[in-house]
């Protein structure tokens, strides 16, 4: 009885880590990873802020852009794993790079004249004779040399017309269109599932304003809730905007999506054949 009873209890506790490394792995991969970016302001003035957390704020990361400066804070159950500052906080002088930092003009000064003093290099003789011998030798080495270059040039041609006869075959055809289909559902996820506020811009050319103002509306029209307002200021220079975009990430579907192209039998193929050219 107290062999069963102990054999119970180690049952239990295996369980009880099982189900815990199996809702482990469930919550990695379908808890989602959700992300907010804003952006606001004018020219160089824009801020650009944002946020992503996991498995309900377990994890997080927080970042921000201002004048060329990027703060972060990572936090994993809420202490703080890695932080840089960010643009709204002070920096101290001591830790600006020397080139940024307050120094006098004459010590700048003394500094180059010292690094400009260089000594002058030695002039070396040149023999003929050593120079007659050394491209003799020269030309030996260079005859001896065509041959392993001439067997190298071979096997390029070799794997070259092997390589042709890969891609032209109706397996690589059909990987790649595999590979294309996996690939745009694995961006179709990822992509923003909103994008509110609105965007003001306008570059030196009104071509490339058309140009952009284009892309960014095809780009829009993937959105499903889209309710950005887009205006184009043809004969003005600058950014203005006030956008918010938001979406989430699934590590289960994408890990599918790798899956499904590991085990397709097409692609398996075709990098048996890249592995023998390799």
């Amino acid at each position: 009885m107290i062999f069963l009873s102990i054999l119970k209890i180690i049952g239990i506790v295996l369980a009880c880590i099982v189900g815990f490394a199996l809702l482990l792995v469930l919550l990695v991969l379908f808890a989602p990873i959700q992300y907010k970016i804003h952006s606001e302001g004018e020219n160089a003035d824009t801020i650009i802020t944002g946020s992503v957390q996991w498995i309900f704020g377990l994890a997080s990361v927080k970042f921000a852009y201002l004048n060329f400066t990027f703060g972060y804070k990572v936090k994993a159950a809420g202490i703080k794993i890695l932080m840089g500052k960010f643009p709204d906080e002070k920096i101290e002088e001591s830790e600006l790079p020397e080139q940024l930092s307050q120094k006098p003009v004459d010590e700048r000064m003394e500094k180059g004249t010292e690094e400009k003093k260089e000594e002058l290099p030695e002039i070396e003789f040149i023999n003929v004779e050593d120079d007659k011998k050394d491209s003799t030798e020269n030309g030996k080495k260079e005859k001896e040399e065509e041959l392993p270059f001439q067997k190298k040039l071979n096997s390029l041609k070799l794997k070259y017309e092997k390589a042709k006869a890969i891609l032209e075959s109706d397996v690589t055809k059909k990987a790649i269109k595999f590979i294309k289909i996996q690939i745009f559902n694995i961006l179709n996820h990822i992509k923003p599932k909103n994008i509110t506020g609105k965007l003001n811009f306008g570059l030196e050319d009104p071509a490339n304003t058309a140009i952009i103002y284009g892309l960014i509306g095809s780009i829009t029209e993937i959105i499903s809730n889209n309710k950005l307002v887009v205006t184009p200021e043809f004969y003005q220079k600058g950014v203005n905007s006030d956008l918010s975009i938001s979406g989430s990430i699934f590590i289960g579907y994408v890990v599918l999506c790798f899956l499904r192209l590991l085990l397709d039998k097409n692609v398996k193929r075709l990098f048996r054949a890249v592995r023998r050219i390799v």
